[in-house]
Formats: C-alpha cells, sequence, structure tokens
C-alpha cells in the first residue's frame, strides 16, 4: 500500500472513531444496563462476585464498573440517566485498549499497513459501533479477543519469544471467561489458531503455547461453573404463562451468554 493510502485508510479510523464516540458515546442508558447496575454494580462487590440469577451478569466487567463507580463516587441512577457519559468513560477506555491490540494484531501478521485495516474493519463493523460504550461484558469481551489475538499471533510468529509470554495468553485466556462464558469458543479457536501457525512455521513444540490458554480455560470453566448452576437452578424454577394464561415451570434450559 503506498503512503497516500496508508494516510487515507488512517484518516478513515479516526472517522469511524470520531463518529463512533459522537453517535453512541452519549447514548441513553438501555434496559439492559440500567438492570446490570442496580441489580449488581450498585449493590456491591459481594453481588457481583457471587449472584447469577440472570446470565446479565458479565462478572469481570462489572468488577470494573464497580471499581469506577467507586473511585468516581457516581453510585446514583438519577445522575447516570441525566449524564451517561459518566459511566460510559469505562467501556471507553476498553473500546481504545480494542483498537490498540487489534492494530498490534495486524502488524504480528504483516506490516503497518495490515494493522490499519485491522483496525478499519474493526471500526467500519456494526458490533464495535453498538457495543463498544456499553455498560455491560461487550466492550471488556472484545479487548479480552484483541488482546489474547495479539499475543497469539506474537507468540506464534517467534517475535521476541519468551517463557513468560505465556503468562499473558493465560491470563487473557481465564479473563475471557469470566467476561462471557460463551467466549469458550474463541479461547479454543485461539489455542488451535497458535498451534496451526507453528506447524505452518515448521517450528517444534507447536504444543506449548496451546498449554496455558487450554489450562486456563479449565480454570476459568472452574471458576465459573458455580455461578453457572445458579443460573440453571434460576431458570429451572422461573414460572412462565402457558397458553391459557397459567404459570408452569420452565423447562431447564439456560443460555449463559
Amino acid at each position: 500500500m503506498s503512503a497516500l493510502l496508508q494516510r487515507l485508510t488512517l484518516a478513515a479510523c479516526l472517522l469511524l472513531a470520531g463518529s463512533a464516540i459522537y453517535f453512541h458515546f452519549g447514548n441513553d442508558l438501555w434496559n439492559d444496563e440500567i438492570y446490570t447496575l442496580q441489580s449488581f454494580v450498585f449493590k456491591g462487590l459481594g453481588t457481583v462476585l457471587t449472584d447469577y440469577h440472570v446470565p446479565n451478569n458479565h462478572i469481570l466487567a462489572n468488577i470494573f464498573h464497580w471499581g469506577w463507580v467507586q473511585l468516581t463516587g457516581v453510585n446514583d441512577l438519577g445522575a447516570l440517566l441525566d449524564a451517561p457519559w459518566r459511566i460510559r468513560l469505562l467501556p471507553l477506555c476498553f473500546s481504545a485498549l480494542t483498537v490498540w491490540w487489534v492494530y498490534r494484531a495486524g502488524l504480528a501478521c504483516g506490516d503497518c499497513t495490515t494493522g490499519l485495516l485491522a483496525v478499519l474493519m474493526l471500526l467500519s463493523g456494526l458490533t464495535f459501533q453498538a457495543y463498544a460504550f456499553q455498560v455491560r461484558g461487550y466492550a471488556l469481551s472484545m479487548t479480552v479477543v484483541a488482546g489474547l489475538s495479539a499475543w497469539a499471533m506474537r507468540w506464534a510468529n517467534g517475535d521476541n519469544r519468551r517463557h513468560t509470554d505465556l503468562l499473558p495468553l493465560a491470563l487473557l485466556t481465564a479473563a475471557l471467561l469470566y467476561v462471557l462464558p460463551s467466549n469458550v469458543y474463541f479461547g479454543l479457536a485461539a489455542a488451535l489458531g497458535v498451534m496451526l501457525a507453528q506447524g505452518g512455521n515448521a517450528r517444534t513444540e507447536t504444543w506449548k503455547p496451546a498449554v496455558p490458554v487450554l489450562a486456563a480455560l479449565a480454570i476459568g470453566r472452574h471458576l465459573h461453573s458455580p455461578l453457572t448452576g445458579l443460573c440453571w437452578t434460576s431458570c429451572r424454577e422461573a414460572p412462565i404463562l402457558s397458553r391459557r394464561g397459567r404459570e408452569k415451570p420452565l423447562p431447564g434450559r439456560c443460555s449463559a451468554a
């Protein structure tokens, strides 16, 4: 890509980032966000860590939201309804870090041009535009996914590869599940992708980087399992209305997303 096209790509990225902030940063709080704040964040860290009566509790994200509320002192829903940007500052920080890590992942795959194109694809996507500033777990989930991708590509390419690089891989993978349990699918794909990348580059010990990722998936799943059990129990016991308007037990199925 020529220098002119690189500048145009960078300008497009800045324009998309600016438009996302302009159109979505000050949006009114959604019902799911209000429920998250009232039912988990404002009730304290103990509730965030132990209450999983519905999958709305994106635990790791709500730990950060609770910390943000304590740091800023904005613990009144009315104040946030009047100025939602005060709570959206935190997911904005997550999203900025997501953009940086996507760029780093692109660099690991190619060069500066690849990094800029990766960022352009991210910023032009509906998912980022719609969820980058939500007071839920999606912004943090994108951050962790981007970080895991960047570190995995760095390891697979052998760029200044050290055994200490396995620790970020493990921590990011564990965080992946603690934000959203359904992120396990990306974790498995990341482990397989690193193994295939190293195998394709004719490196030995292709299994080594997959070990901390798979181990962290198992640990994260173990940490989350008691809370997932609470979700299943609440779903089984929750009543629903039959066609005749009478309550009947809900079948024991629940989506922990």
